[in-house]
């Protein structure tokens, strides 16, 4: 069997000879890649800096490795040269591989095309991030210069592989080999071991403060600057609640800096960047009721399914990621994008309906168990 070339976008850098960064979350998933993969594993990947802007960012020794990391250009001619003879090409949503799927096909490689985000994303990306209007449209014209540039990526790969429903939705009349999956690193083991942990979990009642989380990255993408408010306006409502928040971004210290100054210490405890496996997981199977989602736009994130593997049902902002997903799973509930009003009256129902939220519970495990990291690969 010729070498699987894996060209992922996370932009590479080698800090030292024999050493690469990458993110525990990728090297997971090339290692089963290089696991399943009868021949050669070979990760090509851009030229970044030291630090990718992930969390989870690890230093490796490449001697360690069960494949190859090469960091190569993505627009050089040497990366064509590189592929010529092999067994399958796998490449992400770098605009400089958009032409790859065309000369794959001519050359008689078997390509595959990985998707994540469609138009509809990118442009509430957009939106969040930039400011002014000028600039706005022109990298809006970008990308839609770049979705005719992905459709015929998607006609001529070899099939695709759509990580979330939006993506796959937008692009499976476009090629008949479309696979649907979502990614994440929740293994058997670590679901057996949530699983456990929920079975503890005491049920919740309505004399209890029902149990909130929020987990990533705090920025305005995941609309961390909605969870303040939102914790405000329970407050204001007189609802039992606690609000956990777990990671680290952009908006950390002013999170931090306003619940001190509200003094609002008793009602939302912010706990920074913890690890996922030892720590985040087993916290969350334990003690949350329900998990704040207040995403703004529809990226196929980890957090759902990795949520609903501690057995937490999800209330979030109807983007197409989670709408994808909760209208053939039951385990959670979407309210309108931006509208917090919605939210705070939907935890106010489900605070006095706890054996809705054991449903989706149940729901969201049922769903876990179905797409672990071992079924999906």
């Amino acid at each position: 069997m010729g070498t699987l070339f894996l060209l992922m976008s996370l932009p590479g850098f080698a800090p030292a000879v024999n050493q690469v960064r990458l993110t525990k979350k990728l090297l997971d998933g090339v290692n089963q890649y290089a696991k399943h993969w009868p021949g050669k594993v070979v990760l090509i990947m851009p030229p970044g800096e030291m630090h990718s802007g992930n969390l989870d960012d690890i230093v490796i020794d490449t001697s360690s490795l069960t494949f190859s990391v090469e960091i190569l250009d993505f627009g050089a001619t040497a990366l064509r040269e590189k592929i010529a003879h092999a067994g399958l090409v796998l490449g992400g949503s770098h605009p400089a591989i958009s032409g790859l799927a065309k000369h794959c096909k001519e050359q008689n490689i078997p390509y595959i095309c990985v998707t994540e985000y469609t138009l509809k994303t990118r442009l509430q990306i957009l939106q969040t991030d930039i400011k002014n209007p000028l600039i706005f449209l022109k990298r809006a014209i970008w990308e839609l210069r770049e979705e005719y540039r992905t459709l015929n990526k998607v006609k001529y790969a070899s099939g695709i592989q759509c990580n979330g429903t939006p993506t796959f939705n937008a692009y499976q009349h476009h090629n008949k080999e479309t696979l649907l999956y979502f990614d994440n690193r929740i293994d058997i083991e670590l679901l057996s071991a949530t699983e456990k942990f929920r079975a503890e979990h005491t049920e919740h009642t309505l004399e209890q403060p029902i149990q909130l989380a929020f987990s990533g990255r705090l920025n305005k993408i995941k609309g961390a600057h909605y969870l303040i408010p939102i914790a405000k306006q329970l407050h204001h409502t007189n609802t039992p609640f606690h609000l956990h928040i777990f990671g680290d971004g952009p908006l950390s210290k002013q999170i931090t800096t306003t619940i001190q100054q509200e003094n609002l210490q008793k009602y939302i405890t912010h706990h920074g960047a913890v690890d996922f496996r030892e720590q985040l997981v087993p916290f969350i199977s334990k003690n949350i009721d329900i998990f704040l989602c207040p995403h703004l736009q529809g990226d196929p994130s980890c957090t759902y399914i990795e949520t609903f593997a501690c057995g937490v049902p999800i209330l979030g902002f109807a983007n197409e990621a989670l709408v994808g997903i909760l209208k053939a799973n039951p385990c959670g509930w979407a309210t309108p994008v931006g509208n917090i009003d919605k939210i705070v009256a939907q935890l106010e129902l489900l605070r006095n309906e706890p054996s809705e939220i054991e449903r989706a519970s149940k729901a969201a495990l049922k769903f876990a168990n179905a797409n672990t990291f071992e079924i999906t690969f």
